[in-house]
């Protein structure tokens, strides 16, 4: 199967700029309840790890720079696509890793749904968890290129 095509087009500057929008706000989105206290501690409990907000800030600016790094070789870029072994391994990860947040997204959702929690905090953890996991997706899809480009370049 030749994902020459498919690659091409998430590694364009249209899909890499579409990529870091969605990352750009579902970072706001999942940070701004907590940052201004919109939301009643003890319905957070469980759902904000307590040095996730490190994590995430660090993740946060690593994409970003992610992002600037790919869209300042973007020539470089354009080549991966036609290499096969950077072709193959590209997909696979852009594949296989956001499949293991999905399976991990929908293991925490019936986590919640055992543990007895009302529906409404199900549904809002839910909800919040669902931006996290797109934050998260959104990052190995932008941090996936930009390592393989660091990659070929120190080779």
């Amino acid at each position: 199967m030749d994902f020459s095509y498919y690659l091409m087009q998430y590694l364009s500057a249209t899909g890499l700029n579409a990529i870091a929008f969605v990352f750009i706000i579902s970072f706001f989105v999942w940070e701004i309840p907590r940052t201004f206290r919109m939301l009643e501690k003890e319905w957070t409990k469980g759902l904000y790890p307590e040095h996730g907000r490190a994590i995430d800030i660090v993740i946060f600016l690593v994409g970003i720079a992610a992002f600037i790094f790919l869209n300042s070789n973007t020539k470089r870029i354009i080549l991966f696509p036609y290499s096969p072994i950077y072709n193959i391994v590209l997909a696979i990860a852009a594949i296989a890793l956001p499949i293991v947040l999905i399976v991990r997204f929908a293991g925490r959702i019936f986590t919640r749904i055992d543990a007895g929690k009302e529906v409404s905090e199900v549904l809002g953890h839910t909800m919040l968890d669902l931006v996290h996991t797109i934050f998260q997706i959104s990052f190995v899809l932008l941090a996936l290129p930009s390592a393989a480009l660091l990659f070929v370049i120190l080779l």
